[in-house]
């Protein structure tokens, strides 16, 4: 298995990457206001930041900012205190003028309300696992299940109203806090209700708070006496203070504003937390301040700011921070190829190759394996072990049952795999895997892809074409409309789909053994992108196995014999890549552009990488830490911004 990835910090601050770098983005750049108070990620991808002038969108490039213009369709009010997206492509956004969420297909605002009751301000909201968005308003605690759209006040009475943050602990269940009169009072849901209040004193308001896994609340407040950062024992009520500096009451030094864990960076034992004009590392476990940056002018790995708010992790690790000057953006890249060898995962008599590796959503350190030969394994990378391998039929093996080929979990948390006898999908209470056929048992039902869409609907790459699956009514349905301009010599080549990428702007790149296909899920429309050649050479540019998008509009593309290609799809254009560009061979398999822009693939003779703005890519082999120079047979997993690559076993 290759991994390329990050560093990983444990304890000491000295194992940080080096180069690593901040950006900011202001009015300059497109940015609609300085002042940034709420920053989330969207389904399709994009950033969206909550400003003093309205929400903004950010697809990497370019910001497309929205306010009030008056009509019923924008926000209104331009103060926007919190924004956060949904599973389903909405992005809702709370102030002193309501709750309201923006919605893709029509580009509008939509304000919502509850039994008749109006919304009149929300400034705090938080989304559990389940898909319920919790948040504080002038009707109290309230929910919206935004799967059915329905919203509900949490029975129970607040002790009053005042500043108010919204999280969700390590249970799944919502809380508040709520501040006034410098008391920190804590507020637990249990069955869809306020169960339970706990008061404490604090020498001042808050503005931020942390839940870590073992119990503790962290909190924050940048103004009062003694500020610091704050540890609460939940259970017996303890205040401990902590201070980086003097002890000396209202030291700027101590105001903190922001408490938060990066993982990917420091590991578990390390908060984050930040004053308005530094960002410090604190180990909870020995309960010190071990490091901090600092706006240094002239150095180019400092803080560019000295106004920190608000912060934001993104799906690929990046750290957003808002504030007084703009939107700041800090990209963990440290780059290396790490091998582990995995032939001893499955059984040496079972040939097998790893296909699809996906993180276990409730146990750490434990992951599915997908595999072409040898069912689906639940494999825990810490202790090295097998936990339990899964086959659809026991005793004589059926080559079809054994063969996977792609899994995913949904938006509601359940394991679907594509396999060589249709799909199939984990029941976790039985602990077993279910199977369904999409077409009779006597016809290939082998799904190679799958992509969850935003209408509780599953695409599946198939060697009959492309189908959808719809979860609410078990129904499957065929896509007509791919490669429909060429006359193929027979019915597979026509209809074979290898490859599935939904793109930010809610579209399906399909890639066929005939040419790469963009279909609009809404209205079923296909845009049919054909390279010129002779359609009877089988290993060409159109023969496509991988495809990915990078932020500029272009699609890159990975093909059996036609190398690797790139497709802007605003001015329609093509960009080839082959040996003169340093690739080595003309079938490349699994394509990723990482969130520095750099572009990656696999093929038979290793790893390529082309740097972001080059022309030529760096080749990866044996001697560089690949485990092993063939890469086509197995394929790769985008996890946290790291390639997972399995191989045969």
């Amino acid at each position: 298995m290759l991994l390329l990835g990050h560093g990983f910090l444990q304890n000491t601050f000295a194992q940080l990457p080096k180069n690593l770098k901040f950006e900011t983005y202001t009015m300059k750049n497109g940015l609609g206001n300085t002042m940034v108070r709420s920053i989330t990620q969207d389904s399709y991808g994009f950033i969206w930041a909550g400003t003093n002038n309205g929400v903004c969108r950010f697809d990497g490039n370019k910001f497309i900012n929205y306010s009030n213009t008056g009509d019923s369709n924008s926000i209104r009010n331009n103060i926007v205190e919190t924004v956060k997206a949904d599973s389903f492509g909405r992005v809702w956004i709370g102030n002193d003028g309501g709750l309201c969420y923006y919605n893709y297909p029509t580009n509008n605002f939509i304000y919502i309300s509850i039994g008749g009751k109006e919304i009149k301000w929300v400034f705090s909201m938080a989304m559990d696992k389940k898909n319920y968005l919790w948040y504080y308003s002038n009707l109290g605690f309230c929910r919206t299940d935004t799967r059915t759209m329905r919203s509900e006040i949490v029975p129970g009475t607040l002790p009053f109203q005042g500043l108010c943050i919204i999280f969700i602990d390590r249970f799944d269940v919502a809380c508040a806090g709520i501040c006034k009169n410098d008391s920190f009072i804590y507020i637990k849901t249990a069955n869809k209700k306020i169960s339970n209040n706990t008061l404490f004193k604090i020498p001042a308001c808050w503005e931020d708070h942390y839940y870590d896994t073992e119990g503790d609340t962290w909190l924050t407040n940048s103004s009062g006496f003694n500020t610091g950062l704050k540890k609460i024992d939940i259970t017996t009520g303890k205040l401990t203070t902590f201070f980086p500096g003097s002890q000396e009451p209202n030291n700027p030094a101590n105001n903190f504003s922001g408490v938060w864990k990066y993982p990917l960076l420091t590991g578990d034992s390390i908060l984050w937390c930040n004053t308005a004009k530094e960002l410090f590392l604190f180990n909870h476990k020995t309960n010190e301040f071990i490091a901090s940056f600092k706006n240094r002018p002239g150095q180019e790995t400092s803080l560019p700011s000295e106004a920190l708010g608000i912060h934001f992790i993104d799906r690929d690790n990046n750290l957003w921070i808002g504030g007084g000057s703009g939107l700041i953006k800090m990209n963990p890249n440290n780059q290396e190829i790490v091998s582990y060898p995995v032939t001893e995962i499955i059984q040496k008599k079972i040939p097998a190759l790893i296909r699809k590796i996906v993180p276990h959503k409730k146990e750490a350190g434990v992951y599915w394996l997908i595999t072409f030969g040898a069912g689906i394994i639940k494999y825990n990378f810490t202790t090295e072990k097998i936990i339990k391998q899964y086959k659809f039929r026991e005793g004589d093996i059926n080559p079809d049952d054994m063969w996977n080929f792609d899994a995913l979990y949904d938006k509601d948390g359940k394991l679907w795999v594509a396999g060589g006898i249709g799909l199939s999908y984990y029941n976790d209470k039985k602990d077993k895997f279910s199977n369904i056929t999409f077409l009779p048992a006597d016809n290939d039902n082998s799904i190679l892809k799958i992509a969850e869409g935003n209408h509780n609907d599953l695409w599946l790459a198939t060697a009959q074409g492309l189908w959808t699956y719809n979860k609410l009514t078990r129904n499957f349905k065929y896509t007509d409309g791919l490669n429909k301009n060429i006359t193929a010599v027979t019915h597979e080549n026509k209809a074979e789909v290898f490859f599935l990428k939904f793109l930010k702007n809610g579209r399906l790149a399909a890639g066929t053994k005939r040419g790469l296909n963009i279909i609009d899920t809404l209205t079923g429309s296909c845009e049919y992108i054909e390279r010129s050649e002779n359609h009877g050479i089988t290993a060409s540019k159109n023969y496509i196995w991988g495809i990915d998008a990078d932020t500029e509009n272009n699609l890159w593309i990975a093909s059996n014999g036609g190398y690797i290609w790139k497709y802007n799809t605003i001015d329609k254009t093509f960009t080839d890549f082959d040996f003169h560009n340093g690739l080595t061979t003309p079938s490349c398999r699994d394509i990723f552009v990482d969130t520095l822009g750099n572009t990656w693939a696999s093929s038979r003779d290793g790893v390529f990488k082309l740097s972001k703005g080059s022309n030529r890519f760096t080749h990866f082999t044996t001697e560089d830490g690949l485990y092993r120079i063939d890469q086509g047979q197995g394929r790769w997993s985008i996890i946290d911004n790291k390639i997972y690559a399995g191989y045969d076993g």
